[in-house]
C-alpha cells in the first residue's frame, strides 16, 4: 500500500480479481430506525481528517483515490466514503464506508463497483451493487453501534438466461418471485431515493482533506 505520505507499506494488490462486499450477519431486529441512531461526542473533523492522510491506498489505485462525506444515519455527523474516480475505475473496484463512533473511526462495510457505492441519505441505508456475467448482487447495510449490518442480500440472474420464466431471484438467500424480489428492491434498495458516493467527491490529498473534511 502507499500512504499520503508516498511510503510503501504491505504488499501490492493486483486489483484483477472483483471485490464484493464483506457481508456481516444481520441481527434478528432488521428494522431501520431512529432507535440506531449513533450518540457520539468529540471532534470528528480531526479524527476523519487524521485517517484520511493516513489511509493506505493499493497501488494500483495511487493518485485515482477519492473521498466524500455524506449523512447516511440519523445523526448530524456525517459518513466518510473512500473510494476511485470513476473517470478512472474498473468494475471489480469497491468504496468503503466509514462513521464516527466513541472518538473513534469505524469501518461500516465495503462494496460496490466502478469506484463507488450508493445510500440513502439520512436513512440509514448503505446500497451496494456488484454484477458480471448476467448476474447481480445487491446487499444493503445499516450503521448500528458504530459498525455495519447487512439487512438484505439479493441476487437475480436475468441477463444469464433467455426467458424470463427462467430467471431466479434471490432474497436474503431464499428463491423468491419476480414480484416478491421487487418488494424487497423498494424496500432494501430504494433506486429512486439513492445517492452516489462519486456525485460530490474529492482527490485523496492533503490539501483537499483539510479544505472539505470541516463542519
Amino acid at each position: 500500500f502507499i500512504n499520503l505520505k508516498g511510503q510503501l507499506v504491505g504488499d501490492v494488490l493486483s486489483g484483477d480479481s472483483p471485490t464484493r462486499f464483506s457481508v456481516s450477519k444481520a441481527t434478528d431486529d432488521n428494522d431501520t430506525t431512529t432507535d440506531d441512531i449513533t450518540n457520539v461526542t468529540g471532534d470528528w473533523v480531526s479524527a476523519y481528517q487524521e485517517f484520511l492522510i493516513n489511509y493506505e491506498v493499493d497501488e494500483y489505485v495511487g493518485e485515482n483515490a477519492v473521498f466524500t462525506l455524506c449523512y447516511i444515519d440519523y445523526d448530524d455527523i456525517p459518513e466518510l466514503i473512500v473510494g476511485v474516480n470513476t473517470e478512472y475505475s474498473c468494475h471489480a473496484d469497491s468504496a468503503s464506508v466509514y462513521t464516527y463512533y466513541n472518538g473513534n473511526v469505524s469501518f461500516v462495510c465495503k462494496g460496490g463497483q466502478y469506484g463507488e457505492i450508493c445510500y440513502a441519505e439520512k436513512e440509514n441505508m448503505v446500497c451496494g451493487i456488484y454484477s458480471g456475467m448476467g448476474t447481480a448482487y445487491n446487499e444493503t447495510y445499516k450503521i448500528q453501534n458504530g459498525t455495519g449490518v447487512c439487512i438484505w442480500k439479493g441476487f437475480n440472474d436475468r441477463g444469464n438466461v433467455m426467458e424470463e420464466e427462467d430467471t431466479t431471484y434471490k432474497s436474503n438467500d431464499v428463491v423468491v418471485t419476480r414480484e416478491e424480489f421487487e418488494e424487497a428492491i423498494d424496500e432494501f434498495y430504494p433506486y429512486d431515493r439513492l445517492s452516489s458516493s462519486s456525485d460530490n467527491c474529492y482527490p485523496l490529498t492533503e490539501h483537499y482533506i483539510n479544505n472539505y473534511v470541516t463542519e
